[in-house]
């Protein structure tokens, strides 16, 4: 693809960071890393050679012809204003946000002053530790001005990663998938860990303990074309006397009872779906859960 002069990066935190460091080892000229902190920056800069840093530019000739802003979603509005007010013509900039509920249309202000414009969102989940590999085998997804997004998409293929393109009302469905199946799967995690604590057993050392039954399952739902059929355990067995014995060992936790309940309702749909339990099993099975 054809790289643009100059990338801007305002906002270092996780994603930015590895945003950063993976443009610029694609080869991407690093116009600038901005940060409300400083701290961010000085870690930056040993591995990144950027023309300039600091907490924000001074003028539009500080930024790159490429801007993504990073910074938390409550605080794109401000970042965008600020910059609005350092040119009245951006022509020939792209710029991008990559929040996962906002859309490109909170960069209007931009797009009226020539810029044209796009969200970017990593379907990834990122912390100080991250590395350029994190951006890899993933999908991002996309939605703005045409100019932006075929930018983007082969952004992404230098990434080693695939693009979707989404309305932008579709943009706040997809995140609240995204917080779903990560930071929900660690709640989970949490919760499962409990029910263990509570025969006996050390919390962390059952999440040790579990940690490998998560990735087996997660694999095995990469190897098959419709998720019922990676499915194992009780519920798609028919075997209704465990979850009994589930159950009854759950009365004294009605709340995790509860969400045991409402899951395995979910996994009896699932069974029904992959033709792994008969009729007369999933009527036993939805009898004792919605009870």
């Amino acid at each position: 693809m054809k790289k643009k002069q100059g990338v801007s990066i305002i906002g270092t935190g996780a994603l930015g960071a590895v945003l950063a460091r993976t443009l610029y080892a694609q080869g991407f000229p690093i116009a600038g890393l901005y940060n409300r902190s400083d701290n961010n920056i000085e870690a930056l800069k040993e591995k990144i050679k950027a023309q300039k840093t600091g907490r924000f530019p001074k003028s539009i000739s500080e930024l790159g012809d490429t801007i993504f802003i990073t910074v938390p979603d409550d605080n794109i509005g401000s970042v965008v204003d600020q910059l609005g007010e350092l040119s009245h013509d951006f022509s020939g900039h792209i710029a991008v946000h990559c929040s996962g509920s906002k859309p490109s249309a909170a960069l209007s202000l931009l797009k009226s002053k020539g810029a044209s414009v796009a969200s970017f969102h990593p379907l990834q989940t990122f912390t100080a530790s991250s590395n350029p590999i994190d951006l890899s085998g993933i999908y991002f997804d996309i939605e703005g001005d045409v100019e932006a997004i075929q930018f983007l998409e082969e952004l992404a293929q230098t990434f080693g990663s695939q693009t979707l393109r989404i309305e932008p009302d579709a943009k706040p469905w997809l995140h609240a998938a995204a917080v779903m199946s990560s930071n929900y799967l660690l709640a989970l995690l949490d919760v499962s860990s409990s029910i263990a604590e509570k025969g006996g057993l050390d919390k962390e050392e059952a999440q040790k303990a579990l940690l490998p039954l998560v990735r087996q399952t997660l694999q095995n739902s990469e190897t098959v074309d419709s998720l019922p059929k990676a499915l194992s355990g009780p519920i798609s067995r028919g075997d209704v006397k465990t979850v009994e014995e589930h159950l009854s060992l759950l009365e004294q936790s009605p709340d995790i009872l509860a969400l045991y309940k409402q899951l395995g309702l979910i996994i009896v749909k699932m069974s029904e779906a992959g033709n792994t339990i008969s009729e007369p099993e999933q009527e036993k099975l939805l009898q004792l859960l919605n009870s």
